[in-house]
């Protein structure tokens, strides 16, 4: 029997899923990492956080959520987020002009008979590239006795450009495929 056909379309499959298979995974930060919850955060505030060691580089979109006890959303704000590097940093402020590090709005949750406020900034898509990433967090607090968190969360971006490697493999499987055409 020739598995010859069978084997070409094999070898397209796995070159078009090797890419997905390599992808990044989403990062999540939390001020419970840095802060003792029953302290809370008080005050003008700089957090670092240590990202996960990244294997391979890639594009992130990042959202930041805060939550506050109490309806008062302006009580916990975010004023800039870092991002550092061996080969330099990434500064997304929200106090420049609203474009790198946007204020989405704020909305009221409730929680039992309580409520609080939920708000979300949006940052622009982040190139981070293999190694070790330290992200610095600043912002404030109202230190009105109210307990504030946030939560930074970056989902990779579909690579658009695919890689040499699995880039190689597609031509592979053309040339066996136009090969085994040739011969049929």
């Amino acid at each position: 029997m020739d598995f010859r056909p069978i084997l070409s379309p094999l070898f397209l499959a796995s070159a078009l899923l090797l890419p997905a298979a390599g992808q990044a995974a989403s990062i999540t930060l939390s001020s419970d990492d840095v802060v003792d919850p029953d302290e809370g955060i008080s005050g003008a505030f700089e957090h670092l956080h240590e990202l996960p060691f990244l294997n391979q580089g890639g594009s992130y979109r990042f959202t930041l959520r805060t939550l506050t006890e109490g309806s008062a959303s302006g009580d916990f704000s975010i004023d800039r987020v870092v991002f550092l590097h061996d080969s330099g940093s990434l500064s997304f402020d929200a106090t420049d002009d609203g474009t790198q590090l946007r204020w989405m709005g704020a909305s009221q949750q409730a929680f039992g008979s309580e409520v609080d406020s939920l708000g979300s900034y949006d940052f622009d898509p982040v190139l981070l590239g293999a190694g070790s990433w330290s992200v610095l967090v600043y912002g404030r607090d109202a230190d009105n006795k109210l307990w504030s968190s946030y939560e930074l969360v970056g989902v990779p971006l579909q690579n658009r450009v695919p890689e040499p490697a699995a880039l190689g493999l597609v031509l592979l499987a053309g040339l066996v495929a136009a090969r085994t055409r040739r011969k049929a």
